[in-house]
């Protein structure tokens, strides 16, 4: 309810099945952490959540990839990234044993990220035809483009909006011609 703060909470999740979260030293337990992101869902509207996963942790079977799985498809994050586990010599993961095939972690991960890219595919639709405030980060002239991010997207790691300029020598209305400088913000309908 704060107006400085937007709607966006990051909560790397790592996991969805217990034992994987046990093994990984990760608490609360997947029950916790799923009832707050459902409780964020239901009263921030219009919240924006990402998270991280990671796959062919230490002892993680077909069960657990299952249920990652089936929680990335339900919970629908708008932005996700995935990593196969790989071994960090002097850590305690490495001590661990179930180690899962390297060719399997990354066929996992591949899976997570295509259910992801449905996922975001579906959210960013829903969009289509919304009116976003901006951040202008960059400006081409030249391409007739500008980039920027909303409030929805961190930066570098979330993807950006790009904003199709009017520019002088181009078939556009002459009011159209002001540029957007960096740094300010603008208002823009999704398209």
């Amino acid at each position: 309810r704060h107006a400085r703060l937007v709607p966006y909470a990051d909560i790397p999740i790592q996991h969805a099945s217990d034992p994987v979260l046990r093994r990984m030293h990760r608490v609360p337990g997947w029950g916790e952490t799923e009832a707050l992101l459902r409780r964020l869902r239901r009263e921030v509207p219009g919240i924006v959540l990402r998270t991280t996963v990671i796959t062919g942790f230490p002892g993680e079977t077909e069960e657990d990839f299952q249920r990652l799985l089936q929680v990335v498809g339900d919970l629908e994050f708008d932005h996700l990234g995935a990593f196969a586990y790989s071994t960090e010599e002097g850590t305690a993961a490495a001590q661990l044993t179930g180690r899962v095939p390297t060719r399997l972690r990354g066929q996992r991960r591949d899976a997570v990220l295509a259910r992801q890219r449905a996922v975001s595919l579906r959210r960013n639709r829903e969009r289509i035809g919304r009116v976003l405030e901006v951040l202008v980060e960059s400006v081409d002239p030249g391409h007739g483009v500008a980039r920027g991010r909303w409030a929805g997207q961190a930066p570098e790691i979330d993807g950006e909006v790009v904003l199709t300029l009017a520019v002088s020598g181009c078939d556009h209305p002459p009011e159209a011609k002001r540029l957007p400088d960096p740094g300010t913000f603008v208002r823009v309908r999704i398209t």
